[in-house]
This record gives structure tokens, sequence and C-alpha cells, in this order.
């Protein structure tokens, strides 16, 4: 286990809520309580985008290391590391990819003719992006109602729609 830390700024916590939800980083800290509910409290905005600003209280920002299901728990390097694949693993699965159809495996996943799913992926993926830039800028009309800033979100879509112009 590690040792319990202070929240401070610059921190990133992970959800802990089973459904998920985004990561947060932590902008400022209010151990007084003068602001927000009158507790100590943190002011989170979404680590991705940095929008969606919010109070959080500190005694849900978690940072000793326990298994936790409910609040958010501190980001570590450890914890980073074990979530995405080494170096490794990501080339033994690219070699397995584009290895010929006879040095491949036998399963599930091998059975469908790459060619095929190809063309399935490419017929399939411009529908895939249209509808998720309409949810980015949809998120974005939303944020400026309520008083943010939509650009984070109308940046991700502009750029979700440009790369996929690039490929066609």
């Amino acid at each position: 286990m590690t040792a319990v830390q202070p929240v401070q700024p610059g921190q990133t916590y992970t959800t802990n809520d089973p459904r998920g939800g985004p990561n947060v980083r932590v902008e400022r800290v209010d151990t007084t309580g003068s602001a927000g509910s009158g507790r100590p409290s943190a002011w989170v905005v979404d680590a991705l985008t940095g929008t969606r600003g919010r109070w959080v209280q500190l005694k849900a920002l978690h940072t000793d290391g326990k298994p936790r299901r409910s609040g958010y728990s501190l980001e570590t390097e450890a914890r980073v590391a074990a979530d995405h694949p080494t170096d490794e693993q990501v080339a033994a699965v690219m070699a397995a990819i584009v290895a010929p159809s006879e040095k491949q495996p036998k399963s599930v996943a091998v059975e469908f003719q790459r060619a095929e799913l190809e063309r399935t992926i490419r017929r399939v993926w411009p529908h895939i992006v249209a509808q998720a830039a309409t949810v980015l800028e949809h998120d974005a009309d939303v944020s400026e109602r309520n008083g943010a800033d939509g650009a984070g979100f109308r940046a991700a879509a502009q750029h979700l729609r440009w790369t996929t112009k690039e490929e066609s």
C-alpha cells in the first residue's frame, strides 16, 4: 500500500464507480471549506478536456491506494502502467494481425477473412465518425449553455472529421 498523500493541484484521479466515468484533474484545493459546499473541497475538471469544472469534497478523493467502489483514486505511475499494454504486448498483437493467415493462431477472432473485415470497417467507419462528431457538438452546445467553454468538444469533433476525410 502507498502512503496517504495530500490532495494537490495537478493530480489526476480515476473514477472508482463500476459504471465508469471521466478521469478528473485537480485545479485547486480549498481545505477551509469556504468555497462550494462549506466542506473541504477541490475544484476538478475533466482530465482529458479541461472542461466540466465542479467542486468535489476532499473525502471523495482517495490517495491511499485501497480498492474502492465510489469516489476517485489517485492515478499513480504503477496504476497507469498496469492499465496499459507494454510495447512488447502491442508488437505481439500487431505481428499476429499482419502474419500470413496460415501462421495465425486458430481462434474465433481469426476465422474472419481480413479483407472482408477491412471492407466492412471502411464502409461503416464514416457513419460512426459522423455520429461521434454530432455527439461532441451537442456536448459543446450543452457546455456553453451551462456557462462552460465548449471549445474542447468542438475541436475534438473537428479533428475527428478532419482525420476521417484525410484517410478516405
